[in-house]
């Protein structure tokens, strides 16, 4: 079915004012395949063409009919420029960041201010990172897939390798917004099983990271288990979310809070100021009161000792 087709085109604007949704709109096939994974649509060949400039003007057209299309919905939160752009050499590097900055400059005049424009991190996001201006950067965090991954033989590897990115995710946070567009439970063969992977899944819910979203990978499959949203909601590895680790992460980032409670030491500092000086007025209006009642005394005696001689 067409997805500009009115009823589809309905029903979606109805699921996603019933269940208070937003939308992140990611580019995953661009023409000329931007990596050579299948989901790029270049079927898993190897061969990436999307460098050449004719396919990079056309995903910037794309880009542009789709921000024509929903810029103004009311649920759009953002839209992401390229899902994973596979980057061989610094050549490849420096066009992409070129490109862009270009397309986001043009993409951003197009949108309203509130809809983010989100850069991939290319799995480089120590490069990347403070080079994308006012973009938000998407990072995929997933611990299956290296080799140092692969040989590890119990969750430890996992938890040192988890502390370890989030503080590198503190830190890429404070250059640009920062979002974990993908992650997931799963863990290498060695390692998977459903307790630990549900052990895994807790860790990254609860270690705080600064980003300001996270989406996990995938929402639904065909078979049950760690990549699979609904399969691991239902065994309830999710029901702690709204607990402090999730608030934590997610609705306060690290330095949010920070600065959140800074505001409120300053705001506790100006009431103690103000009810200070609201003591120091009572207690010089309370002399001024006591001064005037002594004056007034005195004037009584004097009146009286007038009447009596």
């Amino acid at each position: 079915r067409d997805l500009h087709s009115f009823p589809t085109r309905r029903s979606s604007d109805l699921v996603l004012k019933n269940h208070g949704l937003q939308v992140l709109l990611d580019l995953h096939a661009a023409p000329g395949a931007q990596n050579a994974s299948d989901h790029s649509g270049s079927g898993n060949t190897g061969n990436v063409q999307w460098y050449q400039r004719a396919n990079q003007r056309k995903t910037t057209q794309i880009l542009l009919d789709i921000a024509s299309e929903y810029g103004e919905h009311p649920a759009l939160w953002g839209i992401e420029l390229l899902n994973e752009p596979l980057v061989n050499t610094r050549r490849e590097r420096w066009r992409l960041w070129w490109w862009t900055r270009k397309t986001s400059r043009t993409l951003r005049s197009r949108l309203p201010s509130h809809v983010r424009i989100v850069a991939s991190d290319c799995y480089q996001p120590a490069w990347w990172s403070g080079r994308i201006g006012s973009n938000t950067l998407d990072i995929h965090h997933y611990q299956c897939f290296s080799d140092t991954d692969n040989q590890a033989t119990s969750l430890t590897h996992h938890r040192q390798v988890l502390n370890q990115r989030s503080g590198k995710y503190r830190d890429y946070s404070q250059q640009q917004p920062l979002i974990i567009g993908e992650w997931s439970a799963a863990l290498p063969p060695r390692t998977a099983s459903d307790s630990n992977e549900y052990t895994h899944c807790q860790s990254q819910l609860t270690v705080p990271s600064g980003v300001d979203a996270w989406f996990y990978w995938s929402y639904k499959t065909e078979n049950p288990g760690a990549w699979n949203f609904r399969d691991c909601y239902s065994k309830g590895w999710f029901d702690n979310m709204l607990s402090f680790g999730r608030w934590y992460n997610g609705y306060m980032s690290f330095p949010k809070l920070i600065y959140s409670i800074a505001v409120l030491v300053i705001i506790a500092w100006v009431l103690s100021m103000v009810f200070r000086l609201a003591a120091w007025l009572i207690n010089g209006l309370l002399y001024i009161a006591i001064l005037v009642v002594i004056i007034g005394l005195i004037v009584q005696f004097i009146s009286q000792k007038k009447r009596q001689k």
